[in-house]
């Protein structure tokens, strides 16, 4: 679900920018040092920034999906079960009614140095943007995605986001709203098997698209619920390509603002890459569709570009 993305990416992204951080710091390098480049660079240009954030508003930040979409009607046994995911999952009506979240919680990392303990606050807006604030062990750090972009804060130095961390953001956001928008885009559904998360039985699903990206779902016998989703994406330290992968599990019920509708969010999510573990997310409130995740929230306070 584009919703669960939201939770994943931001989690997943924050994750590695938290792992980044830690070993970063494990070089002995003074935090001055590490602020200098960013003030070389970095003038306030208040004018810049308003006007390119009118710029992005003025662009439809919501991806849409024909209304006939809604009378779609599966012709195999694979999309039979993706609809079976869909509908457990709040249904496609509500699922497309989110067009932003904010979901905060508590995060540990297994970092070179250790494990590190944290809280996080991701916010996410159709249809690529995607901020993440984190608090490791007092130590602040924000990093921020938006279309044509990206940066992160150390402290008090801004920076470019490395165009490594760009590339695992444009991956993940190919993928976004896969299981809603597949019949319209001409992407390919198979049933390519059936294995074990944990002790829950699955079906495997893989979603291949034009471009021969292929994503795969793992999705429960039982609650038809996500329970794992795994690709080859870009390495985030650059060169070559690795194997992500999200596990979920504690989906909830949240409920829209003001409204008698509802969809599930999965409220712990491990992040793996090439079957190491990350580290964990565990979420204590969601948020959908806050009127504050405007597009100019995203970009930078002091542009670098």
């Amino acid at each position: 679900m584009y919703v669960r993305r939201m939770v994943v990416m931001g989690a997943c992204l924050g994750l590695l920018a938290g792992v980044a951080s830690v070993e970063a710091a494990s070089t002995g390098k003074d935090k001055k040092d590490a602020e200098k480049p960013a003030a070389r660079r970095t003038q306030p240009r208040k004018a810049a920034v308003a006007k390119r954030a009118a710029a992005i508003a003025t662009k439809a930040p919501v991806a849409k999906v024909k209304a006939k979409s809604s009378a779609f009607k599966p012709r195999t046994k694979a999309e039979r079960i993706v609809e079976k995911m869909v509908l457990a999952m709040g249904g496609r009506a509500n699922l497309l009614k989110v067009h932003t979240m904010q979901a905060s919680g508590a995060t540990k990392l297994n970092t070179p140095l250790g494990a590190r303990s944290g809280t996080l606050v991701t916010y996410s807006r159709k249809p690529n943007y995607q901020r993440v604030d984190m608090d490791i062990n007092g130590q602040k750090i924000t990093q921020s995605f938006y279309p044509g972009g990206g940066w992160l804060r150390q402290g008090s130095a801004i920076l470019r986001m490395p165009l490594s961390m760009l590339s695992v953001a444009r991956a993940e956001s190919v993928r976004s709203d896969l299981e809603l928008r597949y019949f319209r885009d001409g992407i390919k559904v198979e049933l390519v098997g059936e294995r074990k998360v944990g002790k829950e039985p699955c079906y495997v699903i893989r979603f291949t698209d034009k471009e021969k990206r292929s994503t795969t779902y793992a999705i429960s016998h039982k609650t038809w619920f996500p329970l794992e989703r795994s690709y080859q994406g870009p390495s985030p330290l650059g060169g070559g390509t690795v194997t992500f992968m999200t596990r979920q599990s504690d989906f909830r019920w949240v409920a829209f603002p003001n409204a008698s509708f509802k969809i599930r969010v999965p409220y712990k999510i491990v992040n793996l890459i090439n079957n190491r573990s990350l580290g964990a997310i565990e979420l204590k409130t969601v948020k959908l569709n806050p009127p504050n995740v405007a597009p100019s929230f995203f970009l930078p306070p002091n542009p670098t570009e």
